[in-house]
């Protein structure tokens, strides 16, 4: 099994609970103790329509070749451009030598490439108080 985990304080989910011998692979938006991040302010629906960190690996997924891209390389590339919060990883690391594919689908697929866009992150617990 494989977990993206998207919010404030997501290591702790994981962090000193989740044991490394029973097939659970965890990959986390922030450590246990920061925020995560939302990013990409709609004006029409005045509202942020994703978090960088889930953002992040669904871009990944779009673009890489999912058929050989391990679940180790696409958690270094998130880890990279997540530079908002610390990206975690827990549990069984050796199902991250396994391959993307096989917890995502194996159909083929061509990437997907889109503009790159302004994020414009900010801390997701204060959201509320910049779309007021």
């Amino acid at each position: 099994m494989v977990i993206y985990l998207e919010a404030c304080e997501s290591g702790s989910m994981f962090e000193n609970i989740l044991p490394n011998n029973i097939k659970v692979y965890a990959t986390t938006a922030a450590n246990s103790e920061e925020s995560s991040y939302a990013c990409y302010f709609d004006d029409k629906r005045g509202t942020y329509l994703g978090d960088s960190y889930s953002v992040q690996w669904m871009e990944d997924s779009d673009q890489e070749v999912l058929t050989t891209e391990t679940l180790q390389k696409q958690f270094k590339i998130i880890k990279k451009e997540t530079t908002e919060s610390h990206v975690q990883e827990f549990g069984d690391m050796s199902i991250a030598q396994l391959h993307v594919s096989e917890f995502q689908g194996r159909k083929d697929s061509k990437p997907v490439f889109v503009p790159k866009v302004e994020k414009d992150s900010i801390r997701s617990r204060d959201v509320h108080i910049e779309i007021v």
